[in-house]
């Protein structure tokens, strides 16, 4: 069993670095204006991401991620690894067309002070490995998840499998042990045939003789009555 969570987890990395996500720059409509934010694509859950970013946001930088409005967000916080100032970041948790979620990521130093690569470089790529950390750990523990549920279906079915193979061969041998006695019945019955005639030839000899016999009595029966 250690050496197939051993695989799982090894799986989970080469899943990882086979470009399981890949974040782009895209846009978000906030507070009546487009704003330039990060998106990527993944397969959990809008949910389960959600939570998870609020569970990181929380571990790693103290800081609550809350509702508002369509979005969430942290609000007038420092997360000291994307800037020195207090920011607001906003995220937002969509299902796409395959059942995961499109997650997009942006934020701002004050009223209409968005980061951008333009306004503010530094922050920005900052915001970005943040977010790219956030990603690999929750999806690293994503897909090890999923692969030792694989595992563990894999597993219970090659049981089923190796039961059903086990229930055909004693079925073989069973019908192998069935052919074997109907032939021994078989030839019990062409013996049981072939007795059952000899013995009604004998039968019809003896009742044969059982009727000379039968006769002669009656003959000595009636020559016995002419002596008298």
């Amino acid at each position: 069993m250690k050496s197939i969570i051993t695989l799982a987890l090894t799986l989970s990395t080469i899943i990882l670095s086979a470009q399981t996500y890949s974040i782009i720059e895209s846009t978000v409509y906030h507070e009546k204006k487009s704003q330039l934010s990060l998106e990527v694509d993944i397969a959990p859950s809008p949910k389960d991401t959600r939570k998870a970013f609020q569970k990181y946001l929380k571990s790693n930088h103290d800081v609550k991620l809350k509702r508002s409005g369509d979005f969430y967000a942290v609000e007038a916080k420092k997360i000291t690894d994307i800037t020195d100032v207090q920011i607001d970041l906003f995220a937002k948790f969509k299902e796409d067309k395959n059942n995961g979620t499109q997650m997009s990521l942006f934020a701002r130093k004050g009223y209409d002070l968005y980061i951008t690569p333009k306004e503010d470089a530094k922050a920005f790529a900052s915001m970005r490995a943040v977010f790219e950390t956030f990603l690999k750990e929750y999806l690293t523990k994503y897909y090890e998840d999923q692969l030792k549920d694989a595992v563990g279906v894999h597993a219970d079915l090659s049981k089923d499998k190796k039961k059903l193979e086990k229930d055909i061969e004693d079925l073989k041998e069973d019908i192998e042990d069935n052919k074997k006695e109907i032939k021994s019945l078989s030839k019990e019955n062409d013996d049981n045939e072939k007795e059952q005639k000899e013995k009604t030839k004998e039968l019809k000899e003896l009742e044969d003789k059982i009727s000379g016999a039968g006769n002669k009595l009656d003959n000595l029966k009636t020559k016995k009555q002419e002596i008298k």
